[in-house]
């Protein structure tokens, strides 16, 4: 999918979800501009923009005075936003807030409004800039908020004071989004250049696996990737060194995350995350890609985040040493030498980012380390100060590259050319296996889920007497395709029984949940917590309806 028509569907998407929250029109409404104003956000869901344009102009212009005339001028700022029209875009949210000061739509204009502000100033338009420090003082704190970190984004230190304030929220990505602001106000301000070009946002769609983030497949033989993955590694190699590391010698928390990400990421989503040039698009990039990894996407904590930050942070302090030894100069940017480095780490510091922790060292030469995985069934030899730019940082080494299925070939695949992360999000947690989900639409706007969970995977206690009970709790959260929180419904759920033997002749835990929402694609992700032992179901699955 291209970036255009990535950075479309995003906007269809959250089209969707948007268009059908309005509150119930008053009964005073036209029938026919209703009509118009459903066939225009229909067109906008399928991406017919002309068509949409089309409704919208006839609702403006036969019912001028309709309620429904701020939800029509709202939705022609919003086309043009999405056509990439900036300036006409501003205009006509300005024009939207103007008109109807007291519509529903007015907060959100002004949203879309600060958005689009910061992208026209990165654009070369200074003015833009100005319009942002007006809102540090709006009466809505959201507003203020919105506008100071978008300022704290493009450098400008007016609006640290309030920035600093968001890096104690309780809201994870807001205390994220803030620690990077205030790290590009130390930077410098951002410089307004007239050739930049707005950045396509990307949507990542990932798959996770029993705590793993799921291997890429290989459609080539790894032999033939062996060649693509040196070329076309060293480019991107080169890329981040020449934007991070050649400018000032040191790297920052945001650098060391964006180099880490170069080992788990795969290669084709790497660039265009790298081709990114507006900061707001990289943020949400980042924001979807933690999302999209966490293993427990209910909860405020991001086991997958953490961890991975974890290892970055001890890669750069533990295998980030130079050593000056001698060397081929055609091969000087593979060492860690001063004056010379290129990579924050070593090729120890990559395995240590996609793999973690070793289960034991062993030196076996000078400079040469053997890094054995007894838990994953392989064991690599590691060059120390050597990077792992050519893929020959470190290699399949002793008796696992022999009884490893597949043989050597098959571990380079998997973990050296290979983009991944390992790790156990939830140790010492007994996962609830087992768990359907089945959603069924019931209406336009309506559908339920089924929830099923076996009773034999959750614990069985003793009440009083000859009771006993199962005390679980259960979350379920609906997500839009760019990892938007739309819906979540919670409960805690006991169920008694008579006797043991009652129990355990009950297969199933069964549970209806109604929903309310339009008609599009969402992710569920659904939450299952036994409260009377560390047992813990997820599932995360699509769907379109």
């Amino acid at each position: 999918m291209t970036a255009k028509k990535t950075f479309r569907t995003v906007f269809a998407v959250l089209a969707a979800l948007v268009m059908f929250s309005t509150a119930s029109l008053l009964a005073s409404t036209p029938p026919q501009a209703q009509k118009l104003l459903n066939k225009a956000r229909k067109d906008i869901a399928r991406q017919k923009f002309e068509k949409a344009e089309k409704h919208l102009r006839r609702l403006l212009s036969q019912f001028p005075n309709s309620d429904l005339a701020d939800d029509a001028v709202f939705w022609q700022a919003y086309i043009q936003e999405a056509r990439d029209r900036d300036l006409t875009a501003f205009q006509q949210f300005a024009e939207l807030r103007q008109r109807f000061p007291d519509s529903e739509w007015a907060d959100n204009a002004l949203a879309h409004q600060i958005r689009i502000a910061q992208k026209l100033y990165l654009s070369g338009r200074p003015q833009y800039k100005r319009f942002l420090t007006g809102l540090l003082h709006h009466d809505d704190a959201r507003i203020r908020a919105e506008a100071a970190l978008s300022l704290a984004e493009l450098g400008d230190s007016t609006a640290v004071e309030q920035v600093q304030d968001f890096t104690d929220a309780d809201d994870p990505w807001l205390r994220q989004r803030a620690t990077l602001a205030l790290e590009t106000v130390r930077n410098g301000p951002v410089p307004a250049h007239p050739d930049s070009q707005r950045a396509r946002q990307v949507l990542l769609q990932f798959q996770t696996r029993a705590g793993k983030v799921a291997r890429v497949e290989r459609k080539k033989s790894w032999r033939e990737d062996f060649m693509l993955y040196k070329t076309r590694r060293y480019r991107l190699y080169e890329t981040l060194y020449e934007r991070y590391y050649a400018d000032d010698h040191e790297w920052s928390l945001e650098e060391l995350v964006d180099y880490g990400l170069f080992h788990i990421v795969p290669q084709d989503e790497f660039e265009q995350y790298l081709a990114l040039g507006d900061p707001y698009d990289r943020q949400e990039w980042r924001r979807i890609f933690w999302k999209a990894y966490d293993p427990t996407p209910t909860t405020p904590e991001n086991e997958f985040k953490e961890e991975f930050i974890r290892r970055v942070i001890k890669a750069r302090a533990e295998y980030g040493e130079e050593w000056n030894y001698r060397h081929f100069r055609y091969l000087r940017n593979q060492y860690l030498r001063s004056g010379w480095s290129w990579s924050p780490w070593d090729s120890r510091g990559e395995l240590l980012v996609k793999l973690g922790e070793p289960d034991y060292t062993e030196p076996v030469a000078l400079n040469v380390d053997v890094w054995y995985y007894s838990r994953e069934g392989v064991s690599f030899g590691v060059n120390r100060y050597v990077t792992n730019i050519y893929g020959n940082g470190y290699y399949p080494d002793g008796l696992y590259a022999f009884i490893h299925v597949g043989g050597p070939g098959a571990i380079e695949v998997d973990y050296i050319y290979n983009h991944l992360m390992v790790y156990d999000p939830l140790p010492g947690i007994k996962r609830i296996k087992g768990i359907r989900l089945v959603p069924r639409p019931i209406s336009d706007n309506r559908f339920e889920v089924r929830i099923d969970v076996p009773r034999k995977r959750l614990a069985l206690i003793r009440q009083d007497g000859s009771r006993w009970r199962i005390d679980y709790l259960r979350r379920l959260v609906v997500f839009d395709l760019d990892y938007r929180e739309v819906l979540r419904d919670e409960a805690l759920h006991q169920r008694s029984f008579d006797t043991r033997k009652e129990a355990k002749a009950l297969k199933w835990l069964t549970e209806t949940v109604d929903l309310e929402l339009p008609r599009g694609r969402y992710i569920l992700a659904l939450r299952i917590e036994d409260r009377n032992a560390p047992r813990l179901g997820i599932v995360k699955q699509p769907i379109d309806w």
